[in-house]
């Protein structure tokens, strides 16, 4: 199965935690958005995984290179903003691929 998560988002309502953070990485219990998201797709099946980039895209890249469960296939795709709806750029990327759009903070489950 294959997996679009949009992890390009300046985060202002978290500010002043994204200002030298992405929110992709905002830690939530001990372990940053992203990775909670990366660990539920790895538990439903998932091996391959476009992560659209922006803010902060070099931590974002370094935390996949270090930190992505194993067996699970990881592009970057970087955005440049075209648009008002930024998740628009980039399912440009999704080009020929059925894919189901979810937001990485439905994944997040209260404490």
């Amino acid at each position: 199965m294959k997996a679009l998560v949009f992890a390009a988002g300046l985060g202002t309502r978290l500010r002043p935690l994204t200002d030298s953070c992405p929110k992709a990485l905002v830690d939530v219990a001990g372990t940053p958005a992203l990775g909670r998201v990366l660990r539920k797709l790895d538990e439903c099946g998932v091996t391959d995984v476009v992560v659209n980039v922006h803010h902060f895209a070099d931590m974002v890249e370094r935390y996949l290179s270090d930190s992505k469960p194993d067996g699970m296939n990881i592009n970057i795709s970087t955005s440049v903003p075209v648009c008002s709806i930024p998740e628009a750029g980039c399912l440009q990327h999704a080009d020929g691929l059925t894919v189901r759009i979810m937001n990485r903070s439905l994944f997040i489950t209260p404490i």
